[in-house]
This record gives structure tokens, C-alpha cells and sequence, in this order.
């Protein structure tokens, strides 16, 4: 995310406006909230960590960033399966083409371990190809599945004028 606001100069102390907001797209940690979970079970509750949930559930990249950016404008996290960065970046359209925001940062991550993969080959969902060149071919009609990762991505979205007037560089344009 650091990243992405240091290449839209986006200065990190002019965060916490409320024309500025964030948009997250992730389900969580799940091996945190097993982790948590366990421990509960295990050791009872007055033995965990009071942050065990809000450090594992969907929520977390949301409730941490605004805390840590100190942003005052729109916050939500999305979780909707494989659509979720793609839902975030619509709602914040709509929000900056109603004029409602300025500006959006669209972020999203997920763990690609075990507890995140593994569940998708119960689903017979993941790729039998153990050749890595020929195993993810999403567009093709003959793929056996996907490949299962993990990963983040930082989008900032804003008003063509208004990044314009920034100098921010542009690198795409939503068209509806």
C-alpha cells in the first residue's frame, strides 16, 4: 500500500480527510483465527490474546488501515470470494462518480498457506498439472482448476480532474 500511495503522491499525514476513504477486499487470516480459536479451546478464553479476532477475521485489514492511516472517510471490507477486489473497486466508483469521496484506496490481501489452499482441493477446485507452466490457464477451455496463491494489491481510485490536478500519474481510466 505504501507503494501505491508513494506512485499517486498521496501524502500519508493528508490521509485523514473525509473526502479520503478505504476499501478493503479480504476474507481474513484463517490460519490466525484457527490459531485463536484453538487456543481458546485449549487454554480457555481468559488465556487469549484480546486481539486474537480482530487480528484474524475478514475485517482486519480494514479495521487496521484506517486505524493506522487515520482515515475519516468511507471504510468497508469486502468478502465475496474471488470477486471482492472487483466489488471494492465498483462501490468506490460509484461513491467518487456520485461525489461522495475524492478519493479511495482499494486494498487487498490474502494468505496463500495451507489453511488458505488445501480447502480448494477438497473442493476438487485446484489443478491436477504439476507441470507450473502448463497448470494455470484460466481462459482455456481445457484447464482442470486453478492454482491456489496468495497475495495484495493496492488500487488508488480517484476523479480524472482530480488526480490531474495532483499531478498524480494516470495509469487507467473506469469507463462504467
Amino acid at each position: 500500500m505504501l507503494n501505491a500511495l508513494d506512485d499517486s503522491k498521496l501524502e500519508i499525514l493528508k490521509l485523514s480527510n473525509p473526502r479520503i476513504g478505504l476499501f478493503t477486499a479480504s476474507a481474513g487470516s484463517p490460519r490466525n483465527l484457527y490459531h485463536n480459536i484453538d487456543r481458546m479451546i485449549k487454554s480457555g478464553v481468559s488465556r487469549c490474546s484480546p486481539y486474537g479476532m480482530v487480528s484474524s477475521i475478514s475485517g482486519t485489514l480494514t479495521f487496521n488501515l484506517t486505524s493506522i492511516f487515520k482515515i475519516k472517510g468511507s471504510s468497508c471490507c469486502f468478502v465475496s470470494a474471488c470477486a471482492s477486489s472487483g466489488h471494492a473497486i465498483g462501490y468506490a466508483y460509484d461513491l467518487i462518480k456520485k461525489g461522495l469521496q475524492d478519493i479511495i484506496i482499494v486494498t487487498s490481501g490474502e494468505d496463500g498457506d495451507f489453511s488458505t489452499i488445501v480447502p480448494f482441493a477438497g473442493m476438487r477446485a485446484l489443478s491436477n498439472n504439476l507441470n507450473i507452466n502448463l497448470a494455470s490457464k484460466p481462459f482455456d477451455s481445457k484447464r482442470d482448476g486453478f492454482v491456489g496463491s496468495g497475495g495484495g494489491v493496492t488500487i488508488i481510485l480517484e476523479e480524472l480532474n482530480h488526480a490531474l490536478n495532483r499531478n498524480s500519474t494516470v495509469y487507467g481510466e473506469i469507463a462504467g
